[in-house]
């Protein structure tokens, strides 16, 4: 999430915003119907949805076969700790946690309970995966850092910006994850309008910066990075140990060209370019 880079910027972040969780019980009252805790920041389009649906060719149907308890944070990291406290004291069979925040505050909160987490930041999962090499090790998941997706974002930039003669990164180096992400993607709309104002064409790592306005962005598909997640979820409910489950992470990408911002930076998008986009927002 930290490495991105831009034509005239590129930004990462994780999430912000969201719905208070309803009161719930204090323990499982059908051990046949395993209990799943979601832990985030925000909801989606493409995250809980994705995720059902997933479980659901898995056999996991929401509401009959399994329950799931949504917790999120609503841009507050304080949030967090008590969100995954709460789920733990629900005896949930598997948290899945979403970002460095939520899976801190899950690791924190439990040493028993499976933990599938989704990364946005690498030296976290790194960090977390190496300090619990055990073989009853709770957490397991993926990462939706590839190496080499800062280098392929430029790569768009100049294909879409021929003249492009300098670009620029902007990320924050002061933390890994945590506090600071969270305001990255939560300010996504001053960051366009900024790049925007500015005329400077940008590529973006998450595809909700285009969503805001932005150029251009390149990233993990997040349907793809959801049906993972369900995987694991999966093979935890049927008896797998997370210490089993390698990590893992997203095989598919997509371009996403803003056609609207492209009209108000004076920008003539090749059409080999637009050929390849796996979204246009007109």
């Amino acid at each position: 999430m930290r490495r991105a880079l831009a034509g005239a910027l590129a930004i990462a972040g994780l999430g912000a915003a969201v719905v208070a969780a309803p009161s719930v019980p204090a323990a499982q009252p059908d051990a046949h119907v395993p209990w799943i805790g979601y832990l985030a920041n925000e909801p989606t389009p493409d995250s809980t949805p994705v995720l059902r649906n997933a479980l659901r060719t898995h056999g996991w149907d929401e509401g009959r076969s399994v329950k799931i308890y949504y917790r999120y944070a609503q841009g507050k990291v304080d949030l967090y700790p008590q969100h995954a406290e709460e789920l733990t004291r629900l005896n949930v069979a598997v948290i899945v946690a979403i970002g460095a925040p939520a899976i801190e505050a899950a690791r924190a909160a439990t040493r028993t309970i499976p933990i599938v987490m989704v990364s946005l930041d690498d030296p976290v999962v790194t960090q977390l995966v190496a300090a619990a090499p055990r073989p009853d090790a709770n957490l397991t998941g993926l990462t939706t850092f590839v190496a080499g997706l800062s280098r392929r974002r430029l790569e768009l930039l100049k294909q879409a910006v021929p003249r492009l003669a300098r670009a620029t990164a902007l990320w924050n180096p002061a933390s890994a994850s945590v506090a600071n992400d969270l305001r990255a993607l939560a300010n996504r709309e001053r960051i366009v309008t900024f790049t925007s104002r500015n005329r400077l064409p940008a590529v973006y790592p998450l595809r909700d910066f285009a969503d805001a306005g932005g150029f251009l962005s390149y990233g993990p598909s997040w349907t793809d990075v959801y049906r993972l997640a369900a995987g694991f979820v999966d093979k935890i409910l049927r008896g797998a140990r997370p210490a089993d489950l390698p990590l893992a992470r997203p095989t598919r990408f997509e371009l996403v060209i803003n056609l609207r911002a492209a009209q108000k930076l004076d920008l003539r998008v090749p059409s080999s370019l637009l050929e390849r986009a796996d979204r246009l927002i007109e």
